[in-house]
This record gives structure tokens, C-alpha cells and sequence, in this order.
């Protein structure tokens, strides 16, 4: 019972933060605040009600569509908020039930740093292949948070031994500080490189524009891409999910 309300609060837990990502993977690029103004529909900008941002059932019981405006809203929404969810509850089940992935089950007691490290990486990583596929470049804020806090994480805490307990309370101190050491390293010389940057030392790659990709170098494109059955049969299933407009509403 216990590991039940855990899968189903980490779960929760996760369709929030993926809720969160949306945001993320919106207004990252457009450089626009994370925080301020809140959450609005992207059509009329109308600000949106709290029981309308429940992650997954929002989307569900809005039927796919704008309560204000009537325009579609993406599925892309419940369905990162649902994978996110189904990351955190995976994770959790697979670290801190059965044997876990190291042979030997961890405690969410004590094991909770390992989790948190572990679910921060794939949310980030998450955040950055959903702005990569949709803008072909990722911001370089989400792998310089990524590296800071693992550097960090490392530095402090490290991994024990397999087989091996911490008592309640008991830092997870890397064996003989060697991991510790290499993790110091690698932030002092993280750090040393922003500053060579930011004083002009180090060139940025590209720093007069990326190069053009393939898909931008092609004269002829066709209006819209090709999807397989796959695609196909899930855009008309949505579509038909949607609430129907009136005559009212679609004018």
C-alpha cells in the first residue's frame, strides 16, 4: 500500500513538472518570463482558470478546446504531462521496489537525492528535445542548469558502494572523495570557461548565425508534411474528441 500512494504521488508529482515544461518548451525560445504573466490561451490570451490547468483532466475536460475563444488546443499538452507523470512513477518503482537497478533495493528514506537527480536530468532533458524538435536548436540555459546541478550534486553527494546502507540522515559522501574531487574539478572549470566567455576570451561557436539546415536549403517543399497511419489515426481521434462548435461559436 505504501509504495501505491507513492506511485500515485509521484505520478501527480510529475504531471505537474510536465505541466511546467509546456511553459518551458513556450516560452524558452520566445524569451519570454517563465513566471509572469500566468498561464493564458496562446489564441486570446485570456488567463486561464486554475481548475482549467489541472495537468491531463484540463485538457480532457475542455474537450480540446479554448473555453473562452473556442480555438483548438494542442494535445501535445496532456500528453507531456501524462509521460512526465509516467517517468516519475517508472523511476520510483523501478529505484525503490524489488531489487531495484542496482541489485539491491533503495529506501526513498534515504535514497530520495538519487531520485530527485534522476527525474531533474530527464525533465531537462525532456524540456530540450521538445524545443530541439520543434526549432531545431536548444537554448543554452537548460544543459548549463543540467551541468551546474549534477556538478553540484556530485560534489556533495555521491553513490554507495552496491550492497552498502546510509544510516538516516548520512551525506552520500563519493568513496575516498575521489568523485567528489572530480566533480569539484569539473565546476571550477565550468565556471572558469562562463567567465572566459562572458569576458570575451572564449569565441562562441557559431557566433555569426547557424548554418542553414537541409530542410531550410530546399526550394520546393511540399504544405504540409506526410504522416504515417500511426499519425493519421491519432489526429482523427483527437479531432473527433474535440467539442463540436456551434454555428454561434465558429462565427
Amino acid at each position: 500500500m505504501p509504495h501505491l500512494l507513492f506511485i500515485l504521488f509521484f505520478f501527480t508529482l510529475g504531471a505537474c513538472i510536465g505541466s511546467f515544461l509546456n511553459v518551458v518548451v513556450w516560452r524558452l525560445p520566445r524569451g519570454e518570463s517563465l513566471v509572469s504573466p500566468p498561464s493564458r490561451c496562446p489564441y486570446c490570451e485570456h488567463r486561464l482558470a486554475f481548475y482549467d490547468n489541472v495537468p491531463v483532466f484540463g485538457w480532457l475536460w475542455l474537450r480540446g478546446r479554448c473555453r473562452y475563444c473556442f480555438n483548438p488546443i494542442s494535445a501535445r499538452y496532456p500528453t507531456v504531462e501524462f509521460i512526465t507523470g509516467a517517468v516519475f512513477s517508472f523511476y520510483y518503482i523501478m529505484l525503490f521496489t524489488g531489487d531495484g537497478v542496482c541489485g539491491r533495493t533503495l529506501d526513498i528514506r534515504h535514497d530520495w537525492p538519487i531520485y530527485l537527480m534522476y527525474v531533474f536530468a530527464l525533465s531537462c532533458l525532456l524540456a530540450a528535445s521538445l524545443i530541439d524538435a520543434a526549432q531545431f536548436w536548444i537554448p543554452q540555459s537548460i544543459p548549463l542548469l543540467l551541468a551546474g546541478i549534477g556538478l553540484l550534486y556530485h560534489t556533495i553527494l555521491g553513490g554507495l558502494p552496491v550492497g552498502a546502507r546510509a544510516m538516516p540522515g548520512e551525506l552520500y559522501l563519493a568513496p575516498d572523495g575521489v568523485g567528489g574531487l572530480a566533480a569539484a574539478g569539473g565546476g571550477i572549470g565550468l565556471v572558469i570557461s562562463l567567465i572566459l566567455l562572458w569576458r570575451g576570451k572564449l569565441i562562441r561557436s557559431f557566433a555569426l548565425g547557424y548554418p542553414a539546415l537541409e530542410v531550410d536549403q530546399e526550394v520546393h517543399q511540399e504544405a504540409e508534411p506526410k504522416q504515417g497511419w500511426a499519425g493519421r489515426l491519432v489526429g482523427r481521434w483527437i479531432e473527433s474528441f474535440r467539442r463540436k462548435l456551434t454555428p454561434q461559436q465558429k462565427t
